[in-house]
């Protein structure tokens, strides 16, 4: 398409991170430094001026390093795996030079491009070495030493690990996990899983897309996808297929393990509910994952947001810490939480704590949340930092 209005006369201002693009692409190129407009020339001049030298890669034994520094018009000679590396600005005179010697068989040739244009400039005004991506490593190491999660290099998903007691219900007197409860006749166990079911699913969900939406806005990733010819209804599916199938399976081994002797989760009969109240769960909060990685623009920002808005959650949703236990006021608190839904709805299909309508009630609910964050994260949704 850029070529195309290229051809047709058209003058275009392209700005772009991508340095191979505008070496292909562009009549002219401005490098910016530092906030600042430091050179703007034709892509080939500036690699002439500005660029490293030429590279030829030379197998080794061909040539030993002593013959290959006299050879005229040679700069510099390094050992690199299994090639002798000749640095040069005249390539046309040490290729003569070095077929005289020795031939041209298996020799490669490696120019400068925009990129060594972009290093040079950059070198020349900040001395220090540059690492690529440096900054966020190093944000990533203080995430790691502080217990946050990661966003992944070429991942998809982040994963927030929090070890979190689980208090035993005074009111409950439970004697042992998997022992009858004795005013109920249901398990300790039952009680508790369906409770950190719903919680993982939610933490998953959510984590999952923030971090994954911060990740790609700052790689610049979705800018790319919406220029791309893929559908965007293609790319959403196939991120919401993705996040549907890591809860169902974290949920599938979840219950699995409950399920183990010594443990003794014994499911209610309507168990199959349980399906479809997860998919409302998981699309909920993933949708609240979207919201968070659209204004969120570092790891930090995001497990801030994300653990300020899901941990009261687990204590007050009845996760972690029964509802009958809590004063009145702050049963009413939890019905504006999205989780307390989802728990209600759980806790009634995996272990028949409830009947069929506290399941209509929290699916109805999940609906609710649901809409509401889809028009928010509508409203927020960036596809660059600016924009």
């Amino acid at each position: 398409m850029l070529r195309g209005l290229k051809a047709a006369g058209r003058t275009i201002v392209y700005t772009t991170h991508h340095l191979d693009e505008a070496e292909a692409l562009c009549d002219r190129v401005g490098i910016l430094v530092a906030g600042r407009l430091v050179v703007a020339d034709a892509p080939q001049h500036l690699i002439g001026t500005f660029g490293a030298s030429s590279r030829l890669l030379v197998p080794l034994g061909r040539i030993d390093e002593e013959r290959a520094r006299a050879l005229p018009g040679v700069d510099g000679v390094t050992v690199q795996g299994g090639h002798l590396v000749l640095e040069t600005r005249s390539t046309g005179k040490v290729l003569s030079a070095l077929d005289a010697a020795t031939g041209l068989d298996g020799v490669q040739t490696r120019t400068p491009s925009l990129e060594d244009v972009y290093l040079e400039l950059t070198a020349r005004r900040d001395p220090s070495p540059r690492t690529p991506r440096s900054s966020r490593h190093e944000r990533l190491l203080r995430a790691d030493r502080g217990g946050l999660p990661r966003a992944g290099q070429g991942q998809d998903d982040g994963l927030l690990h929090v070890r979190l007691p689980a208090p035993l219900p005074r009111r409950l007197r439970a004697r042992l996990p998997g022992k009858a409860v004795e005013e109920s006749g249901f398990s300790y166990l039952s009680y508790t899983a369906s409770g950190v079911l719903s919680w993982g699913v939610a933490n998953a969900a959510v984590f999952g897309i923030a971090f994954t939406l911060m990740q790609w806005r700052a790689d610049d990733i979705l800018r790319m996808i919406r220029m791309s010819p893929a559908p965007l209804s293609s790319v959403i599916g196939s991120r919401y297929v993705l996040a549907l199938g890591v809860g169902l399976v974290q949920s599938v081994l979840f219950v699995g393990v409950a399920m183990l002797p010594g443990f003794g989760l014994v499911p209610a009969s309507r168990w199959p509910l349980l399906v479809p109240v997860l998919v409302l769960g998981i699309t909920t909060f993933l949708l609240l994952g979207v919201i968070i990685g659209s204004i969120a623009d570092t790891p930090e920002s995001v497990a801030g947001i994300a653990n300020f808005l899901i941990l009261p959650m687990a204590f007050l949703s009845g996760s972690f810490f029964p509802l009958d236990s809590m004063p009145e006021w702050l049963r009413h608190v939890s019905r504006v939480l999205p989780l307390r839904y989802l728990n209600d709805a759980v806790s009634a299909a995996l272990t028949g704590r409830g009947g069929l309508s506290d399941i209509g009630v929290g699916c109805a609910g999940l609906v609710v949340f649901g809409v509401l964050f889809g028009a928010v994260a509508a409203r927020f949704f960036r596809w660059t930092k600016s924009s």
